[in-house]
């Protein structure tokens, strides 16, 4: 990032200057039909916003010239440089008090038009900047970089500059419908400022597609936290930082709160049991009791004490085995500093526009061929998203990371996630629970009952290590995975998933409110697929910045 400082604000003052021009224009014809001209403070305005137009894409094009790689963004900057001319032009008509009516109403309009062009191309130099961080700013020659590793039969990248030995690492983890491949950028831009960086493809995905091993959240997070042991044992770093997107950040809170695949099969059917209890608890002794209701009492006092204990134990063995080393109070799978990147609020909103295809799927009746030609439909129009989209397609960027690894032939995708139990992963889709369930479940059993804690070991577990971690959700006002809610309610489960009191301290929230799920620059609400997640300079400083701080 270093060079491009002034550029970067440069360009990010010519966006706000050009939507501001174009704003104040479309005021101008009502002033033009009243007073056949413009008032004088108008006047003033426009003449200002001309001129510092004018400075700022002449600074812009000088700072381009400078560095080869930016040649596309010079020449765009000198297109537009050229196209004040004719703005100055139409303008000229406006400002003439011996032009008619009509002759002023046309110009004004033009200029509307030449003023909305304007904007749209300085968020392509906005664009066009960010591209060539992630394409051409960074030399892969100066980089160790070991693409196809295993670690505990996960499929893993690694990320180092070769002048730098690093003390610190980073793990990033991909969403749903990515693999690990796609992060190669964001990964040598946090490598570039010294971190030992992995990228890891989640269970059935990218090169960790296994038939004996299903998608599984419990499963995901017990593997970040197996990576982030290989990391403090292999590269020998003392602290650890995660970066996960979507998907790939619930399996990082998970991980941090001590989540596996065994609590997420067994922890909630032991909470249904308890409520169940309780519930048939409260029913009979809303009634006159007998003596067979009082033997029947004792028996369900011990079914609810058996759940109640069964939640406990599988919390307590389950932070044991992924965070202490054989009692210890040393973390080996510790994790240190979390960025969050667009995680969906719920279960439900996360899934939410694959509901049809689920039911197809779980549909017995339905053979596999029909759920392979389904899913490598929304595949393709999913993968199409940047190779056929205009804007990236005139960048003539080399923006292509690749589908990743191939699927094994006969088997059915939803998007990079393998499906051999088409019916099996359907219904764990539909039926998976939501994070801020376990994470209240974690925080119920810290908490004190009658002067002394529920669990000595979670209390201290989640006072000391989980609350103290420093989290940053990043996440844009256009994600459809949380339409229809409101920003609180949003920050809201984000703050309860963190296992924060409130937004303060060790949680940090960002909104951008122009961004969609893949928090990149440039990308339209709906068609956000296949884009290097966070390919932003605004969020790709957030995430360096916020782990410079804290790691």
């Amino acid at each position: 990032m270093q060079g491009f400082g002034k550029l970067e604000s440069d360009i990010k003052s010519l966006v706000e200057l050009t939507k501001a021009t174009h704003n104040l224009f479309k005021g101008v014809p009502a002033q033009v039909n009243k007073n056949n001209g413009l008032n004088a403070k108008t006047r003033e305005e426009i003449t200002k916003l001309f001129r510092d137009q004018r400075s700022y894409l002449l600074s812009i094009s000088n700072e381009a010239k400078s560095n080869p790689n930016l040649r596309l963004l010079e020449q765009q900057a000198i297109t537009m440089l050229a196209r004040i001319e004719e703005e100055q032009r139409h303008l000229n008509y406006v400002l003439n008090d011996q032009i008619g009516q009509q002759t002023k109403l046309a110009s004004v309009q033009a200029l509307i038009q030449l003023f909305g062009k304007d904007f749209q191309e300085s968020q392509q130099l906005k664009r066009l900047l960010d591209l060539v961080r992630f394409t051409k700013y960074l030399d892969p020659n100066e980089f160790i970089i070991q693409e196809n590793l295993q670690t505990f039969s996960i499929a893993c990248s690694y990320y180092q500059r070769k002048d730098k030995i690093p003390r610190k690492g980073v793990i990033i983890i991909p969403g749903f419908s990515e693999h690990r491949l796609g992060y190669r950028g964001l990964a040598l831009m946090i490598a570039n400022e010294g971190y030992a960086v992995m990228t890891m493809d989640l269970p059935s995905q990218g090169g960790s597609v296994n038939s004996a091993i299903g998608y599984s959240i419990g499963l995901a997070a017990e593997w970040v936290a197996y990576v982030a042991q290989r990391m403090r044992y292999q590269y020998k770093v003392d602290r650890i930082g995660v970066v996960g997107h979507s998907h790939g950040a619930f399996s990082a809170l998970f991980a941090a709160g001590g989540y596996s695949e065994k609590v997420e099969h067994d922890i909630f059917e032991f909470a249904r049991r308890y409520q169940e209890a309780d519930a048939e608890l409260g029913m009979t002794l809303s009634k006159t009791l007998t003596m067979t209701d009082e033997q029947k009492i004792q028996t369900i006092i011990k079914n609810r004490e058996i759940a109640y204990e069964g939640i406990k134990s599988l919390l307590v063995e389950s932070i044991k085995r992924l965070h202490f080393n054989e009692g210890s109070t040393q973390y080996p799978g510790k994790i240190d500093a979390i960025v969050a990147l667009g995680p969906p609020p719920s279960t439900q909103y996360a899934i939410k526009d694959m509901k049809f295809l689920l039911a197809v799927m779980k549909n017995k009746r339905v053979p596999y061929q029909v759920v392979r030609l389904a899913t490598n439909l929304i595949k393709k129009a999913h993968d199409a998203d940047r190779s056929l989209d205009g804007k990236f397609k005139k960048m003539h960027t080399e923006f292509d990371v690749g589908n990743g690894p191939a699927m094994p032939k006969g088997v059915a995708s939803v998007l990079s996630t393998a499906v051999y139990d088409k019916k099996a992963f359907a219904e764990y889709l539909m039926n998976m629970k939501n994070p801020y369930d376990y994470f209240n479940l974690l925080r119920f059993f810290s908490q004190d009952d009658k002067g002394a804690a529920r669990s000595q070991l979670i209390s201290y577990f989640v006072r000391k290590y989980l609350q103290t971690i420093p989290k940053l959700f990043i996440y844009g006002g256009k994600d459809q995975f949380q339409k229809g809610l409101s920003a609180e309610q949003v920050e809201g489960v984000y703050t309860i998933c963190a296992n924060a009191a409130s937004k303060s301290g060790n949680l940090n929230i960002i909104r951008y409110d122009d961004m969609t799920h893949g928090l990149s620059d440039g990308r339209d609400p709906g068609n956000d697929g296949r884009t290097i997640v966070g390919a932003s300079g605004a969020v790709t400083n957030d995430i360096i910045s916020f782990l410079n701080h804290h790691l």
